[in-house]
């Protein structure tokens, strides 16, 4: 099975979905932003205090050490978009989890651990990004339901995907 990347703003869901689809198909999980950390021996923080495109290279860096894996959910960060070459890597299948704006804020109400969020506003990145997953994307679901609702909806999709 090809590698499946969940790709869409920060909240909508990819960290929990990917984390809760890899163990019920008993796939290897990886949240990006956990590899990149590990990868640059520094905090998600940390790299953004240098800078976001210094952050952005080792996302790409990270996305490159992962392209010969197999049989696994990657969960990428909000931005992954950012950097077109970043398509390029990814060998698999690419699922936006589509989610309205008004059901991130919910989700993201005041959540002050994002870096993006502390300088920018949820309402820019979302209008900054949105295209940008829909050019990425292979697929894209919606993900404004209850966490139950989209999982069933991802389940779906990985079914048919593994047929």
């Amino acid at each position: 099975m090809k590698n499946i990347y969940l790709i869409g703003m920060p909240g909508s869901g990819k960290t929990t979905l990917g984390g809760l689809l890899a163990s019920k198909y008993k796939l290897n999980y990886i949240d990006l932003d956990n590899y990149i950390e590990h990868l640059a021996k520094k905090t998600i923080d940390d790299l953004f205090k240098v800078s976001e495109e210094h952050f952005r290279s080792y996302e790409t860096k990270a996305l490159n050490a992962l392209k010969n894996t197999k049989d696994t959910i990657i969960s990428c960060g909000g931005g992954i978009v950012l950097r077109a070459q970043n398509k390029a890597l990814m060998n698999g299948y690419v699922i936006y989890l589509e989610t309205d704006l008004k059901t991130l804020e919910k989700r993201l109400y005041q959540d002050t651990k994002r870096p993006l969020l502390k300088n920018n506003s949820l309402l820019d990145l979302y209008n900054k990004r949105k295209d940008l997953y829909l050019k990425f994307a292979d697929y894209k679901i919606t993900a404004t339901n209850s966490l139950c609702d989209n999982l069933k909806a991802l389940e779906a999709l990985y079914e048919n995907l593994s047929n």
